[in-house]
């Protein structure tokens, strides 16, 4: 056990760390650890490259950790690709892609949280409301896409670590945009997997992933687009007994077939938060089914720290824990 105050002279003698690993180009990401053996928290500074020194941590506030179990159920969120990067892609180019996808994930935590302060507005009569209401929505499309970038991301450093498994003399697949809908839309409209295999010598599980996305993904990028880039609004939302609502008989909410269960009479208003809901489901579940295509289709290195997971703790995290029960039970005042 290292003691507090003392050195260690090499990432890999972290105590979080697979003695004896062959790490094959890997960094170790530095991260607090809670030992469950012990019930004790080693957090550990650089003080100068390769060398750490062991500080006090008494707990975290928000932020990402390392340990067995979650410590707190209500705030820590482990996601699968998170945790796998940190476990097997834990390449240098591997940083600034993982901080996005956390920056992703706080961010719709954030949006899920203005959205109860703006419906609060809303009910008190606040005469502001209606415009921070319009503005939350096209938040929320920004949002959305900034969590299918981070996929982009990721994939694409993948791309420069890994061949293929028929072929170790290829590379994984051609390279990749920057934008996962560069990849899997053309002129706004979804590739097949069979058109993106081919385009990019992707294999067949990761192009899959990205074919099952462009559809939803279009939809997604024709309202941001319409929003950021001409300035248009993307309709009103309305203030009802139950909570707030869009008339899901106007575009763009036409397009998304969620109403079912969640409209309010001869008017077809359907509840906004369901479909802030399921936005977010959608785009939180293609960042789990990607690490499941990348773990079908590419031969990883084994855990750096078996037994242990990466969580992102935050105050905000139960909004994504609670929105199966969002979308199931949509209006906010009943």
């Amino acid at each position: 056990m290292v003691e507090l105050g003392r050195h260690i002279e090499e990432a890999r003698n972290l105590p979080y760390v697979k003695a004896g690993i062959d790490l094959k180009g890997r960094s170790i990401f530095l991260l607090p650890f809670y030992d469950t053996d012990v019930n004790e928290w080693f957090a550990f500074f650089e003080t100068e490259p390769g060398r750490f020194q062991r500080v006090a941590l008494v707990d975290i506030d928000r932020g990402a950790y390392l340990a067995s179990v979650a410590l707190d159920e209500a705030c820590d969120l482990c996601l699968p690709l998170h945790d796998l990067v940190f476990q097997r892609m834990s390449f240098p180019k591997m940083g600034n892609p993982i901080m996005g996808l956390e920056d992703a994930v706080e961010n719709a935590c954030s949006v899920l949280e203005f959205y109860r302060i703006v419906s609060e507005l809303y009910a008190e009569g606040h005469p502001g409301a209606s415009q921070l209401a319009q503005s939350l929505v096209s938040q929320l499309f920004v949002v959305s896409r900034s969590l299918y970038d981070s996929l982009q991301m990721v994939c694409r450093v993948i791309a420069t670590y890994f061949r293929r498994l028929d072929d170790t003399s290829k590379p994984l697949m051609k390279k990749l945009p920057t934008s996962f809908a560069e990849v899997a839309l053309r002129h706004a409209e979804p590739r097949t997997a069979d058109e993106i295999s081919t385009r990019y010598d992707m294999p067949p599980p990761l192009a899959k992933l990205y074919g099952i996305q462009a559809p939803f993904l279009a939809s997604v990028k024709r309202i941001r687009d319409k929003v950021i880039h001409r300035g248009h609004h993307v309709g009103f939302a309305l203030n009802l007994d139950e909570g707030l609502a869009v008339r899901t008989t106007d575009p763009p909410w036409d397009t998304f077939d969620i109403w079912e269960g969640a409209v309010l009479g001869e008017n077809q208003l359907g509840s906004l938060r369901r479909l802030f809901a399921h936005v977010l489901l959608q785009s939180l579940a293609a960042t789990t089914r990607f690490a499941e295509a990348v773990f079908s289709c590419i031969a990883l290195p084994e855990p750096v720290s078996p037994g242990n997971h990466i969580y992102l703790r935050s105050p905000l995290n139960h909004y994504i824990m609670e929105l199966e029960q969002a979308f199931d039970s949509p209006w906010e005042r009943v």
